[in-house]
């Protein structure tokens, strides 16, 4: 039903029914989230049909999974164009000229640009995709896809702000660290034998707290015991601390250290 569903609007397409076409994707969609030809045919659909806000957000998921399409970059910016996010557009052809240039990309970055140089006009509300054609009446929220993307970054590469916003950021748990439990065991061990050590003493207090018996004594190697199970503890929770996991719309950043940070 679904196949049928996309062919009937590749059809309606071609006899000029755009709306008609927009109804049918977007019915295909709902039961097949993931078919990137249809999304992009609905993109294409969306422009065509003047609402290139719309095509802008059915667009967005495209553009992050594939950063390095130039085609699908350049129709991303064409929809930010007309959209009004001259800005946007620019940065996005050029970054898509720069991985594969074509006469009809560099057409529509000198547009993008002739634009953006034209007086502002007033603002109209930005239409969002809406099962009701024609619909203008809601605001729609700006991604930072279009604004994050570096058009100088090596096109060989994917660029590292190709990320969207931050969603949840949260730190690693203290207890994942072996050397966490390990201090805990050692403390609560050392602890124990300094209590029964202390206990079962048969000299007065002040020579057995006397440095020089301590140092002579078995107190030396508990107290360093317990030392360094607080050390362990206390470098377990500050490498917790500086373990930092940030998600974003479409990735995760993960960065670690105190003083030489590493992502």
């Amino acid at each position: 039903m679904s196949t049928e569903l996309y062919e009937q609007a590749v059809a309606a397409r071609s006899r000029g029914d755009l709306q008609g076409a927009r109804q049918l994707l977007i019915s295909h969609l709902q039961t097949n989230t993931d078919d990137e030809q249809a999304r992009s045919a609905l993109a294409s659909v969306s422009i065509e049909s003047g609402n290139p806000t719309e095509a802008v957000h059915v667009l967005h998921p495209l553009v992050a999974r594939h950063p390095q399409n130039a085609a699908l970059l350049a129709r991303y910016g064409v929809a930010l164009s007309k959209a009004g996010r001259h800005a946007d557009a620019i940065k996005v052809l050029t970054r898509a000229n720069a991985i594969q240039g074509s006469a009809e990309i560099q057409r529509e970055l000198d547009e993008a640009t002739r634009r953006s140089q034209q007086p502002a006009v007033a603002a109209v509300p930005s239409a969002v995709a809406t099962d009701q054609p024609g619909r203008t009446d809601q605001p729609v929220r700006k991604s930072s896809l279009a604004t994050d993307l570096d058009s100088s970054a090596d096109p060989g590469e994917r660029s590292d702000q190709v990320r969207g916003e931050l969603q949840q950021l949260w730190h690693r748990r203290s207890s994942s660290y072996r050397r966490f439990w390990l201090g805990i065991l050692i403390l609560v061990v050392g602890a124990i034998a300094l209590i029964v050590k202390i206990h079962n003493r048969t000299a007065p207090i002040s020579e057995s707290m006397s440095v020089p018996h301590f140092l002579h004594s078995a107190y030396l190697p508990l107290g360093l015991g317990l030392v360094f199970g607080m050390l362990l503890l206390v470098s377990a929770l500050i490498s917790a601390r500086f373990t930092r996991y940030k998600l974003y719309e479409h990735r995760i950043d993960f960065e670690r250290g105190v003083l030489s940070q590493v992502r």
